[in-house]
């Protein structure tokens, strides 16, 4: 199973925790969204679709409101578009303890 996580950077600390857990399971290959502030825009929206159509599993982090930032939104309507499975983490506390998962 491929996955990639993305979503709102504001949620790199939780997006992190959650690709390691996944990588130690054996049939995972994980992908995440990276900060870089050295590329240009254009070409970080290209990898990230990249990594959408390399991807089974789309697993999206909403912003700290609990909303999709803007970035977010083409990213996950592409997915859709891909036909892509997408989960939402849902994140209710400052430590980011996963405690739902919903599939949109």
């Amino acid at each position: 199973m491929k996955c990639y996580i993305l979503g709102s950077l504001s949620r790199e600390k939780e997006m992190e925790k959650l690709k390691n857990y996944l990588s130690n399971l054996s049939t995972c290959v994980i992908r995440c969204v990276e900060k870089d502030d050295n590329a240009p825009y254009n070409e970080l929206i290209s990898k990230c679709f990249d990594n959408i159509v390399w991807a089974d599993i789309i697993i999206v982090f909403k912003n700290k409101d609990n909303e999709l930032g803007f970035s977010s939104m083409y990213e996950v309507e592409f997915a859709k578009r891909m036909g892509k499975v997408i989960l939402y983490a849902d994140i209710d506390n400052e430590e980011g303890t996963n405690n739902e998962w919903s599939s949109r």
